[in-house]
């Protein structure tokens, strides 16, 4: 049974207040005499609550000197430095910041060639994104050994140096991560902790 309260407006601007009262409802018969139907209460199933999932640990960035597959190319920074400048005693460049340069092995698991460049490395604090100085490229490598557009062979393992021009303050920050991809439009991605 339900009870509900109606409150209506009369002509004269007075409320007034109406108490309803729910009946069961009427059937007409054929033969004009009414009686009420009956209805059967329905029972809902309890409703179970829903299984909480339980929370992925998220796991640990892999830092310097730990392979990091992604896709089919497995990426490892084997060491960091900075310098204000790099080349040689010929052939310079000075930072405008200061460059950080790592050097990295590149190892494709895949059935076919692979092409890489310098562009597939970022760096990155935060919402923060420096990109690889592409120039950098002619004086931290040697000419067999240059990131642009190298070609790597399957099961073959490609070590350079990717140089980075960023703020002097920033080199030595436990934020700074190196954001690598597999190719050109950066479909598959992933991090590397440079601490």
């Amino acid at each position: 049974m339900i009870i509900a309260m109606i409150n209506t407006d009369t002509p004269d601007n007075t409320a007034t207040t109406a108490a309803v009262e729910d009946k069961p409802a009427v059937e007409a018969k054929s033969d004009d005499t009414a009686e009420p139907t009956k209805e059967l209460a329905k029972e809902e199933p309890a409703k179970a609550e829903p299984t909480k999932k339980p929370e992925k640990t998220p796991e640990p960035i892999p830092g310097i000197g730990t392979p990091l597959q992604v896709g089919d190319v497995v990426f490892t920074v084997l060491k960091k430095s900075s310098s204000n400048k790099i080349g040689d005693d010929f052939l310079t460049k000075e930072a405008s910041g200061r460059f950080l340069i790592l050097e990295v092995s590149i190892k494709n698991m895949d059935k076919k060639a692979i092409t890489t460049d310098s562009s597939f490395f970022k760096l990155k604090i935060g919402d923060v994104e420096y990109k690889a100085d592409g120039e950098a490229d002619l004086y931290v490598n040697s000419a067999d050994h240059m990131m642009f557009l190298q070609s790597i062979n399957p099961g073959v393992e490609f070590k350079g140096n990717v140089a980075f021009d960023i703020p002097a303050d920033k080199v030595d920050s436990p934020d700074l991560l190196l954001n690598v991809q597999t190719g050109f439009w950066g479909t598959e991605q992933d991090q590397i902790a440079l601490k």
